[in-house]
């Protein structure tokens, strides 16, 4: 099982801040850590009931200010939220335009290891292009290249969510 410390507390509340994992992720993660251990954390037992991503991410964030002792700068995991932003485009969830205007506001708000000009630079040069496909695929597999190692690890992180996503899903009638 994850080690449920500070860190991945962090990169769970940066995952549902990004979209990446909803409500529809979470709760069936959480219940079936709950239906096993002896005393799972509160914060868990709130989650599993918390459809609002805003409500999630305040108990995520409060968790890791709470329970831990580890120090954490919020600006350490920037490019973990653009990477799993980066993956809700692979999945088709959000356009490349949206990713690029969410993810260059985002850096300029975070302080992200990426500079927001450069979103926003790939994202004019994409509108006057007419939002070509063409460019739309030469820009993601840039990004792809430079942002690798976060895309990598937010997929790695994504993966027991979304197999607890579709184990609840294939259990509904």
């Amino acid at each position: 099982m994850t080690e449920l410390n500070n860190d991945f507390l962090m990169r769970l509340m940066r995952a549902v801040d990004a979209g990446l994992v909803t409500h529809r992720h979470y709760m069936p993660w959480c219940d079936a850590i709950i239906e096993v251990e002896d005393d799972p954390p509160y914060w868990m037992l709130e989650l599993t009931v918390t459809e609002n991503p805003s409500q999630a991410v305040t108990i995520l964030t409060q968790a890791a200010h709470g329970n831990f002792q580890e120090v954490w700068r919020p600006g350490d995991y920037g490019d973990f939220w653009i990477g799993c932003l980066f993956l809700r485009y692979q999945c088709r969830e959000i356009s490349w335009a949206t990713f690029l205007r969410q993810a260059g506001e985002y850096a300029d708000a975070s302080g992200a290891g990426w500079e927001c000009e450069e979103f926003y630079e790939l994202l004019n040069h994409y509108e006057l292009a007419e939002f070509s496909r063409s460019l739309e695929e030469t820009q993601a597999a840039y990004f792809q290249e430079k942002f690798v190692e976060d895309v990598e690890e937010a997929a790695s992180f994504y993966e027991p969510f979304e197999q607890a996503f579709r184990s609840a899903r294939s259990g509904e009638t």
